[in-house]
Protein backbone atom coordinates (compact mmCIF):
# COMPACT_ATOMS: atom_id res chain seq x y z
CA UNK A 1 0.00 0.00 0.00
CA UNK A 2 0.79 3.34 -1.01
CA UNK A 3 2.47 6.59 1.77
CA UNK A 4 -0.60 8.11 1.01
CA UNK A 5 -3.36 5.68 1.55
CA UNK A 6 -1.80 4.69 4.78
CA UNK A 7 -1.67 7.91 5.85
CA UNK A 8 -5.09 8.40 5.00
CA UNK A 9 -6.00 5.98 7.90
CA UNK A 10 -4.30 7.84 10.60
CA UNK A 11 -6.28 10.64 9.81
CA UNK A 12 -9.20 8.12 9.23
CA UNK A 13 -11.56 9.16 12.56
CA UNK A 14 -13.71 5.95 12.10
CA UNK A 15 -11.02 3.45 12.50
CA UNK A 16 -10.34 1.98 15.72
CA UNK A 17 -7.00 4.44 17.64
CA UNK A 18 -5.05 1.56 17.64
CA UNK A 19 -5.51 1.24 14.10
CA UNK A 20 -4.29 4.41 13.24
CA UNK A 21 -1.06 4.32 15.34
CA UNK A 22 -0.04 1.56 13.50
CA UNK A 23 -0.58 3.09 10.26
CA UNK A 24 1.48 5.67 11.04
CA UNK A 25 4.08 3.25 11.90
CA UNK A 26 4.02 1.98 8.50
CA UNK A 27 4.36 5.17 7.02
CA UNK A 28 7.86 6.03 9.11
CA UNK A 29 8.32 2.40 7.76
CA UNK A 30 8.07 3.49 4.25
CA UNK A 31 10.08 6.80 5.29
CA UNK A 32 12.36 6.48 7.77
CA UNK A 33 15.79 7.96 6.83
CA UNK A 34 16.80 8.61 10.59
CA UNK A 35 15.91 4.78 10.75
CA UNK A 36 12.92 3.29 11.89
CA UNK A 37 13.45 3.38 16.04
CA UNK A 38 15.41 6.95 15.71
CA UNK A 39 12.61 8.15 13.42
CA UNK A 40 9.49 7.08 15.37
CA UNK A 41 11.51 8.58 18.91
CA UNK A 42 12.46 12.01 17.23
CA UNK A 43 8.46 12.08 16.36
CA UNK A 44 7.26 11.39 19.77
CA UNK A 45 9.66 14.06 20.50
CA UNK A 46 8.56 16.68 18.45
CA UNK A 47 4.92 15.46 18.81
CA UNK A 48 4.12 14.43 21.77
CA UNK A 49 2.82 10.82 23.04
CA UNK A 50 0.88 10.00 19.75
CA UNK A 51 0.60 6.37 20.94
CA UNK A 52 -2.18 7.92 23.40
CA UNK A 53 -3.36 11.55 22.11
CA UNK A 54 -4.58 12.37 18.89
CA UNK A 55 -3.34 15.71 18.60
CA UNK A 56 0.07 14.57 18.77
CA UNK A 57 -0.23 11.44 16.70
CA UNK A 58 -1.63 14.40 13.56
CA UNK A 59 0.68 16.55 14.51
CA UNK A 60 2.97 13.92 13.79
CA UNK A 61 2.01 13.07 10.39
CA UNK A 62 2.40 16.86 9.51
CA UNK A 63 6.02 16.51 10.62
CA UNK A 64 6.74 13.17 8.66
CA UNK A 65 4.38 14.34 5.47
CA UNK A 66 6.46 17.40 5.66
CA UNK A 67 9.43 16.28 5.43
CA UNK A 68 8.73 13.37 2.82
CA UNK A 69 7.40 16.56 0.60
CA UNK A 70 11.03 18.11 0.98
CA UNK A 71 12.45 14.79 -0.15
CA UNK A 72 10.42 14.03 -3.23
CA UNK A 73 11.15 17.56 -4.65
CA UNK A 74 14.54 17.17 -3.95
CA UNK A 75 14.07 13.90 -6.36
CA UNK A 76 12.56 15.36 -8.70
CA UNK A 77 14.88 18.00 -9.15
CA UNK A 78 17.69 15.43 -9.49
CA UNK A 79 15.44 13.40 -11.76
CA UNK A 80 15.02 16.66 -14.23
CA UNK A 81 18.82 17.43 -13.82
CA UNK A 82 19.51 13.63 -14.67
CA UNK A 83 17.52 14.10 -18.12
CA UNK A 84 19.30 17.40 -18.83
CA UNK A 85 22.63 15.95 -18.39
CA UNK A 86 21.65 12.79 -20.49
CA UNK A 87 20.78 14.44 -22.96
CA UNK A 88 24.18 16.43 -23.00
CA UNK A 89 25.52 13.00 -23.34
CA UNK A 90 26.40 12.22 -19.60
CA UNK A 91 24.59 9.29 -19.32
CA UNK A 92 25.97 8.09 -16.08
CA UNK A 93 26.08 9.89 -13.02
CA UNK A 94 30.14 10.51 -11.80
CA UNK A 95 31.03 9.28 -8.36
CA UNK A 96 31.49 12.39 -6.94
CA UNK A 97 28.09 13.86 -7.94
CA UNK A 98 25.29 14.07 -5.42
CA UNK A 99 22.88 11.80 -4.91
CA UNK A 100 19.42 12.67 -3.11
CA UNK A 101 18.74 8.57 -3.47
CA UNK A 102 21.58 8.22 -1.01
CA UNK A 103 21.19 10.66 1.48
CA UNK A 104 20.15 9.94 5.45
CA UNK A 105 18.99 12.82 7.20
CA UNK A 106 15.51 14.45 8.28
CA UNK A 107 14.75 16.76 5.32
CA UNK A 108 13.28 20.07 6.70
CA UNK A 109 15.47 19.60 10.20
CA UNK A 110 18.51 17.60 9.08
CA UNK A 111 20.48 18.97 12.29
CA UNK A 112 18.08 18.26 14.80
CA UNK A 113 16.58 14.61 13.56
CA UNK A 114 20.95 13.46 13.21
CA UNK A 115 21.65 14.75 17.12
CA UNK A 116 17.94 12.68 18.26
CA UNK A 117 19.42 9.83 16.02
CA UNK A 118 23.04 10.12 17.98
CA UNK A 119 21.38 10.11 21.34
CA UNK A 120 18.95 7.71 20.41
CA UNK A 121 21.88 5.56 19.31
CA UNK A 122 24.13 6.22 22.19
CA UNK A 123 21.05 4.94 24.28
CA UNK A 124 19.99 1.80 23.39
CA UNK A 125 22.65 0.01 20.40
CA UNK A 126 25.76 1.69 20.51
CA UNK A 127 27.16 -0.09 23.42
CA UNK A 128 26.29 -3.01 21.24
CA UNK A 129 28.25 -2.18 18.50
CA UNK A 130 31.65 -1.04 20.18
CA UNK A 131 34.54 -3.54 19.28
CA UNK A 132 36.94 -3.59 21.91
CA UNK A 133 40.54 -2.14 20.92
CA UNK A 134 39.47 -1.44 17.88
CA UNK A 135 40.75 2.33 16.84
CA UNK A 136 37.82 3.62 14.88
CA UNK A 137 35.18 2.13 16.99
CA UNK A 138 36.84 4.00 20.23
CA UNK A 139 37.41 7.67 18.20
CA UNK A 140 33.43 7.29 17.30
CA UNK A 141 32.76 6.77 20.66
CA UNK A 142 34.47 10.23 21.76
CA UNK A 143 32.97 11.60 18.90
CA UNK A 144 29.51 10.92 19.81
CA UNK A 145 30.03 12.22 23.46
CA UNK A 146 31.28 15.44 22.18
CA UNK A 147 28.73 15.78 19.86
CA UNK A 148 26.50 15.09 22.33
CA UNK A 149 28.02 17.35 25.11
CA UNK A 150 28.56 20.11 22.97
CA UNK A 151 24.94 20.05 21.40
CA UNK A 152 26.51 19.06 17.83
CA UNK A 153 29.17 22.07 17.97
CA UNK A 154 32.62 20.03 17.31
CA UNK A 155 36.37 21.62 17.46
CA UNK A 156 38.30 21.63 14.51
CA UNK A 157 40.06 18.79 15.94
CA UNK A 158 37.22 16.77 16.71
CA UNK A 159 35.78 17.09 13.02
CA UNK A 160 38.76 15.70 11.91
CA UNK A 161 38.96 13.57 14.23
CA UNK A 162 35.44 12.20 12.92
CA UNK A 163 36.48 12.52 9.27
CA UNK A 164 39.61 10.20 10.38
CA UNK A 165 36.72 7.55 11.97
CA UNK A 166 34.64 7.83 8.91
CA UNK A 167 37.45 7.36 6.17
CA UNK A 168 38.85 3.76 8.38
CA UNK A 169 35.00 2.25 8.58
CA UNK A 170 34.96 3.17 4.88
CA UNK A 171 38.09 1.67 4.03
CA UNK A 172 37.07 -1.68 6.60
CA UNK A 173 34.07 -2.02 4.82
CA UNK A 174 35.65 -2.23 1.09
CA UNK A 175 38.23 -4.88 2.57
CA UNK A 176 35.61 -7.18 3.88
CA UNK A 177 32.34 -8.16 1.91
CA UNK A 178 28.95 -9.29 3.80
CA UNK A 179 29.77 -12.68 2.68
CA UNK A 180 33.03 -13.53 4.45
CA UNK A 181 31.72 -11.93 8.28
CA UNK A 182 28.11 -11.11 7.52
CA UNK A 183 28.43 -9.97 11.56
CA UNK A 184 31.44 -7.84 11.87
CA UNK A 185 30.42 -6.19 8.36
CA UNK A 186 26.93 -5.22 9.81
CA UNK A 187 28.59 -3.95 12.79
CA UNK A 188 31.05 -1.71 11.02
CA UNK A 189 28.20 -0.18 8.76
CA UNK A 190 26.13 0.59 11.61
CA UNK A 191 28.87 2.22 13.22
CA UNK A 192 29.45 4.06 9.82
CA UNK A 193 25.88 4.91 9.86
CA UNK A 194 26.25 6.82 12.84
CA UNK A 195 29.28 8.70 12.14
CA UNK A 196 27.42 10.13 9.47
CA UNK A 197 24.46 10.94 11.58
CA UNK A 198 27.26 13.16 13.54
CA UNK A 199 28.51 14.49 10.84
CA UNK A 200 24.99 15.60 9.73
CA UNK A 201 24.40 17.19 13.57
CA UNK A 202 27.36 19.10 13.60
CA UNK A 203 26.87 20.68 10.13
CA UNK A 204 25.56 24.45 10.83
CA UNK A 205 23.17 26.03 8.40
CA UNK A 206 25.94 28.28 6.68
CA UNK A 207 27.55 25.18 6.18
CA UNK A 208 24.83 23.41 4.72
CA UNK A 209 24.05 26.08 2.50
CA UNK A 210 27.89 25.76 1.02
CA UNK A 211 27.31 22.16 0.49
CA UNK A 212 23.83 22.52 -0.93
CA UNK A 213 25.83 25.21 -3.35
CA UNK A 214 28.29 23.01 -4.00
CA UNK A 215 26.02 20.24 -4.86
CA UNK A 216 24.27 22.28 -7.77
CA UNK A 217 27.12 23.24 -9.22
CA UNK A 218 29.00 19.84 -9.28
CA UNK A 219 25.37 18.66 -11.15
CA UNK A 220 25.92 21.60 -13.36
CA UNK A 221 29.35 20.79 -14.45
CA UNK A 222 30.54 18.93 -17.21
CA UNK A 223 32.23 15.65 -17.15
CA UNK A 224 35.81 16.42 -17.23
CA UNK A 225 38.00 16.47 -20.22
CA UNK A 226 39.61 13.56 -21.58
CA UNK A 227 43.33 13.58 -21.41
CA UNK A 228 45.65 10.67 -21.54
CA UNK A 229 44.03 7.60 -21.28
CA UNK A 230 43.81 5.67 -18.38
CA UNK A 231 46.71 2.49 -17.90
CA UNK A 232 44.03 0.15 -16.82
CA UNK A 233 41.05 1.28 -18.59
CA UNK A 234 44.19 0.68 -21.85
CA UNK A 235 44.53 -3.02 -20.17
CA UNK A 236 41.12 -3.60 -20.43
CA UNK A 237 40.11 -2.12 -23.50
CA UNK A 238 43.02 -2.81 -26.15
CA UNK A 239 43.19 -6.91 -25.76
CA UNK A 240 39.59 -7.11 -26.90
CA UNK A 241 41.02 -6.21 -30.97
CA UNK A 242 43.69 -7.85 -33.06
CA UNK A 243 47.18 -6.60 -33.15
CA UNK A 244 46.62 -5.12 -36.21
CA UNK A 245 43.46 -2.67 -34.97
CA UNK A 246 45.58 -1.29 -31.61
CA UNK A 247 46.30 1.94 -33.39
CA UNK A 248 42.53 2.23 -34.02
CA UNK A 249 41.62 0.56 -31.09
CA UNK A 250 43.52 2.95 -28.80
CA UNK A 251 41.61 5.91 -30.74
CA UNK A 252 38.69 4.71 -29.87
CA UNK A 253 39.56 4.51 -26.00
CA UNK A 254 40.81 8.07 -25.84
CA UNK A 255 37.50 9.25 -27.48
CA UNK A 256 35.04 7.38 -25.00
CA UNK A 257 33.42 9.35 -21.80
CA UNK A 258 35.79 8.47 -18.80
CA UNK A 259 34.40 5.03 -16.91
CA UNK A 260 32.86 4.96 -13.67
CA UNK A 261 33.57 2.45 -12.58
CA UNK A 262 36.00 0.62 -14.36
CA UNK A 263 35.49 -2.43 -17.35
CA UNK A 264 34.41 -5.37 -14.89
CA UNK A 265 35.47 -8.80 -15.84
CA UNK A 266 36.42 -10.33 -19.43
CA UNK A 267 36.21 -13.07 -21.67
CA UNK A 268 38.98 -15.25 -23.65
CA UNK A 269 38.18 -16.29 -26.64
CA UNK A 270 40.42 -17.10 -30.64
CA UNK A 271 39.90 -14.86 -33.29
CA UNK A 272 41.72 -16.04 -36.60
CA UNK A 273 45.08 -17.43 -34.04
CA UNK A 274 45.21 -14.23 -32.01
CA UNK A 275 44.15 -14.87 -28.40
CA UNK A 276 41.62 -11.63 -27.93
CA UNK A 277 40.28 -10.42 -24.21
CA UNK A 278 36.79 -9.14 -24.09
CA UNK A 279 35.56 -7.02 -21.18
CA UNK A 280 32.71 -8.13 -19.75
CA UNK A 281 30.78 -5.13 -18.65
CA UNK A 282 31.64 -0.96 -19.64
CA UNK A 283 30.10 1.71 -17.25
CA UNK A 284 31.27 4.14 -19.88
CA UNK A 285 28.53 6.75 -20.64
CA UNK A 286 27.75 7.05 -24.59
CA UNK A 287 30.03 9.37 -26.59
CA UNK A 288 28.53 12.68 -27.67
CA UNK A 289 27.51 12.64 -31.32
CA UNK A 290 30.19 14.78 -32.83
CA UNK A 291 32.70 11.87 -31.66
CA UNK A 292 31.56 9.76 -34.71
CA UNK A 293 32.60 12.44 -36.76
CA UNK A 294 35.99 12.30 -35.55
CA UNK A 295 35.90 8.53 -35.98
CA UNK A 296 36.78 6.35 -39.18
CA UNK A 297 34.20 3.74 -40.42
CA UNK A 298 36.72 0.85 -38.82
CA UNK A 299 36.70 2.95 -35.74
CA UNK A 300 33.12 3.49 -35.24
CA UNK A 301 32.92 -0.24 -35.34
CA UNK A 302 35.48 -0.91 -32.60
CA UNK A 303 33.52 1.69 -31.08
CA UNK A 304 30.00 0.13 -31.50
CA UNK A 305 31.57 -3.54 -30.47
CA UNK A 306 32.52 -1.99 -27.23
CA UNK A 307 29.32 -0.44 -26.13
CA UNK A 308 27.74 -3.93 -26.91
CA UNK A 309 29.26 -4.59 -23.80
CA UNK A 310 27.56 -1.72 -22.24
CA UNK A 311 25.68 -2.31 -18.36
CA UNK A 312 22.61 -0.82 -19.76
CA UNK A 313 20.17 -3.16 -21.93
CA UNK A 314 19.17 -0.47 -24.38
CA UNK A 315 22.69 1.01 -25.02
CA UNK A 316 23.69 -2.77 -25.95
CA UNK A 317 20.65 -3.42 -28.39
CA UNK A 318 21.01 0.04 -30.32
CA UNK A 319 24.81 -0.30 -30.68
CA UNK A 320 24.03 -4.34 -31.60
CA UNK A 321 21.90 -2.95 -34.52
CA UNK A 322 25.13 -1.11 -36.03
CA UNK A 323 27.44 -4.04 -36.59
CA UNK A 324 24.98 -7.10 -36.55
CA UNK A 325 25.24 -7.30 -40.58
CA UNK A 326 29.14 -7.11 -40.36
CA UNK A 327 31.28 -9.85 -41.20
CA UNK A 328 34.47 -8.90 -39.56
CA UNK A 329 36.00 -11.27 -37.90
CA UNK A 330 36.85 -9.41 -34.70
CA UNK A 331 33.36 -8.01 -34.57
CA UNK A 332 31.91 -11.91 -34.35
CA UNK A 333 32.79 -12.64 -30.67
CA UNK A 334 31.14 -9.75 -29.91
CA UNK A 335 27.76 -10.88 -30.98
CA UNK A 336 27.99 -14.42 -30.10
CA UNK A 337 28.57 -13.36 -26.08
CA UNK A 338 24.86 -11.47 -26.43
CA UNK A 339 23.21 -14.70 -27.70
CA UNK A 340 24.35 -15.94 -24.50
CA UNK A 341 22.37 -13.03 -21.83
CA UNK A 342 19.08 -12.64 -21.16
CA UNK A 343 17.77 -10.11 -23.09
CA UNK A 344 15.25 -11.32 -25.81
CA UNK A 345 14.81 -8.46 -27.82
CA UNK A 346 18.62 -8.86 -28.29
CA UNK A 347 18.45 -12.36 -29.41
CA UNK A 348 15.40 -11.88 -31.38
CA UNK A 349 17.70 -9.48 -33.42
CA UNK A 350 21.01 -11.87 -33.82
CA UNK A 351 18.31 -14.03 -35.03
CA UNK A 352 16.84 -11.90 -37.43
CA UNK A 353 20.04 -10.14 -38.38
CA UNK A 354 22.22 -13.19 -39.09
CA UNK A 355 20.32 -14.18 -42.50
CA UNK A 356 22.42 -16.68 -44.02
CA UNK A 357 24.04 -18.13 -40.96
CA UNK A 358 22.27 -21.54 -41.94
CA UNK A 359 23.74 -21.10 -45.61
CA UNK A 360 27.14 -22.98 -46.14
CA UNK A 361 29.92 -20.87 -46.98
CA UNK A 362 27.71 -17.50 -47.58
CA UNK A 363 29.06 -14.32 -44.98
CA UNK A 364 27.66 -15.05 -41.87
CA UNK A 365 28.04 -18.90 -42.22
CA UNK A 366 31.51 -18.23 -42.93
CA UNK A 367 32.56 -15.43 -40.29
CA UNK A 368 30.72 -17.43 -37.07
CA UNK A 369 31.07 -21.00 -38.22
CA UNK A 370 34.67 -20.59 -38.16
CA UNK A 371 35.06 -18.70 -34.77
CA UNK A 372 32.43 -21.12 -33.32
CA UNK A 373 34.59 -23.87 -34.43
CA UNK A 374 37.43 -22.12 -33.16
CA UNK A 375 36.30 -21.66 -30.10
CA UNK A 376 33.92 -24.89 -28.76
CA UNK A 377 34.19 -24.21 -25.09
CA UNK A 378 33.15 -20.65 -25.36
CA UNK A 379 30.05 -21.77 -27.59
CA UNK A 380 29.54 -24.51 -25.16
CA UNK A 381 29.31 -22.24 -21.98
CA UNK A 382 27.16 -19.74 -24.63
CA UNK A 383 24.99 -22.68 -25.04
CA UNK A 384 24.74 -23.11 -21.30
CA UNK A 385 23.62 -19.91 -20.57
CA UNK A 386 21.10 -19.53 -23.21
CA UNK A 387 19.35 -23.33 -21.68
CA UNK A 388 19.69 -21.57 -18.02
CA UNK A 389 17.91 -17.69 -19.26
CA UNK A 390 15.40 -19.64 -20.93
CA UNK A 391 14.63 -21.93 -18.33
CA UNK A 392 14.05 -18.85 -15.54
CA UNK A 393 12.42 -16.74 -17.75
CA UNK A 394 10.90 -17.66 -21.17
CA UNK A 395 10.03 -21.47 -20.64
CA UNK A 396 6.57 -20.03 -20.44
CA UNK A 397 6.66 -18.56 -23.53
CA UNK A 398 8.63 -20.65 -25.99
CA UNK A 399 9.28 -24.62 -25.96
CA UNK A 400 12.85 -25.25 -25.27
CA UNK A 401 13.42 -26.14 -29.22
CA UNK A 402 11.60 -23.15 -30.42
CA UNK A 403 13.79 -20.14 -27.90
CA UNK A 404 15.47 -18.07 -30.32
CA UNK A 405 18.41 -18.42 -28.42
CA UNK A 406 18.37 -22.57 -28.71
CA UNK A 407 17.57 -22.07 -32.35
CA UNK A 408 21.13 -19.55 -32.50
CA UNK A 409 22.98 -22.42 -30.83
CA UNK A 410 21.97 -25.14 -32.92
CA UNK A 411 23.31 -22.97 -36.10
CA UNK A 412 26.42 -21.96 -34.76
CA UNK A 413 27.33 -25.71 -34.00
CA UNK A 414 26.08 -26.60 -37.22
CA UNK A 415 27.84 -24.14 -39.03
CA UNK A 416 31.31 -24.95 -36.34
CA UNK A 417 30.92 -28.59 -37.43
CA UNK A 418 31.13 -27.21 -41.87
CA UNK A 419 34.70 -25.62 -41.00
CA UNK A 420 35.95 -27.98 -38.39
CA UNK A 421 38.19 -29.73 -40.14
CA UNK A 422 39.80 -26.60 -41.83
CA UNK A 423 40.03 -24.31 -38.11
CA UNK A 424 42.19 -24.62 -35.53
CA UNK A 425 40.20 -24.96 -32.10
CA UNK A 426 41.51 -22.90 -29.50
CA UNK A 427 43.82 -24.11 -26.71
CA UNK A 428 41.39 -22.51 -23.92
Amino acid sequence: MSFNNIARKVRDPSLPYSHRVSALRSCVQLYRPIGFHAALSFLAEQAGPFPRDETALLHALDLIETSRAVRQAELREYATRRRKAKQRGQRSPRPTDPNPNYLQQWHGAPRQAALHAVNYWNRNRLAALLVPHHPAAEDLQRCVTACLDSQGHLTPEQQQLLTHCTDQLEQRLRRHSWRDRPADFQRFWDLLVLARHIKTATTTPHQQTAIQARRRDQLAAPHPPIGRMDPAFELALLPAFPASLAADARVVAQALPPAHPQPAGSFPVWVQGEHLTLPYRLYNPEPAADVFDRLSPRQTKILHCLYTRHHNGHVRHHHLNQVIDATDPWIVPFVVQLVGEYVLDIVITIQQGLIDLDQPRLPHHQAYGRFAAANPHFLHLTGQRVAGYWNCYYRHRYPHRDYPGRLLIDSLQAAAAFYRDTTPPSVM
